[in-house]
């Protein structure tokens, strides 16, 4: 079984998706369907943003709006597609194993699941991992991170994220995994993929493009907002802290749960490196 992939690739960077599209190949993955990404530089009104209204953010930059758009576009699809899909940015370097390990978490899925398939170097709260019985571990997420390049979820997911961004004024990857109360999030314990931008850990090639090393928002500001409202979110902030460190964290130890950086995919090949 392979499954859909929904490619997210703005019009002007179709380098990124041949590139992608040679990486799924080879990796056994040719239902690929192309997402026309939502350039925020140029979208008009759109009535389900909703910025100045003391939510997470005050605002979201042209690109951070764009990307969620094209997130929510995909979504939409999914759901009308009734598949379970993997949804991908463009600047993903695929690992060897990509094809089967997704194979095998879609063997795992249900229901409200929605399961993180790349890599972070950075610390991650989660829970216990049960035993591994089919080639994917996967352990609940259990805090927000900071990518949404790179996921596999069910249609009654994209469901639960589509009414849930009726009103929105978040990052995707914050909106996405901020969900815990209402969708099965996960992590794939072993990643098999990376955003170019994170693979220091892997040598340099010569057959990925330089330009997927540079994300397509950076340098992009935002007006954060009055002072009432920066200060209120220093103090949730604070308390948030506050709160992990004396109750969060603990309990999570105790229980079997772990805060601690994931395996880097850097000991497996990219998948362009073994056909």
């Amino acid at each position: 079984m392979r499954l859909p992939v929904l490619l997210i690739n703005l019009d002007r960077a179709l380098d990124r998706c041949n590139f992608m599209k040679t990486q799924l190949a080879a990796a056994g993955l040719y239902n690929v369907t192309r997402i026309s990404a939502v350039d925020g530089r140029t979208v008009g009104r759109v009535p389900e943003y909703r910025p100045h209204e003391w939510r997470s953010r005050w605002e979201l930059t042209p690109g951070e709006l764009g990307c969620f758009l094209s997130h929510r576009t995909a979504w939409k699809q999914v759901v009308a597609s009734q598949e379970v899909t993997v949804i991908l940015e463009d600047d993903i370097l695929l690992c060897s194993q990509f094809g089967e390990t997704i194979d095998a978490v879609a063997g795992r899925l249900g229901g409200k699941d929605l399961v993180k398939l790349d890599w972070l170097d950075m610390p991650i709260r989660r829970g216990a991992l049960p035993a591994n019985d089919s080639g994917a571990e996967l352990s609940r997420l259990l805090q927000p991170v900071p990518s949404s390049a790179a996921y596999v979820l069910t249609p009654e997911a994209a469901e639960v994220l589509l009414h849930r961004s009726q009103a929105f004024c978040d990052t995707v990857d914050d909106f996405i995994f901020s969900q815990q109360k209402h969708l099965s999030l996960f992590q794939l314990e072993r990643p098999i993929c990376m955003q170019a931008q994170n693979s220091g850990c892997a040598s340099p090639r010569a057959s990925v493009p330089a330009q997927l090393s540079v994300s397509q928002i950076s340098g992009e500001t935002r007006d954060k907002g009055p002072v009432l409202y920066r200060l209120k979110k220093e103090i949730c902030r604070a308390a948030s802290r506050c709160r992990e460190r004396l109750v969060t964290d603990p309990v999570l130890r105790l229980t079997g749960g772990r805060l601690d950086p994931i395996e880097g995919p850097s000991n497996l090949p990219l998948v362009l490196d073994v056909t």
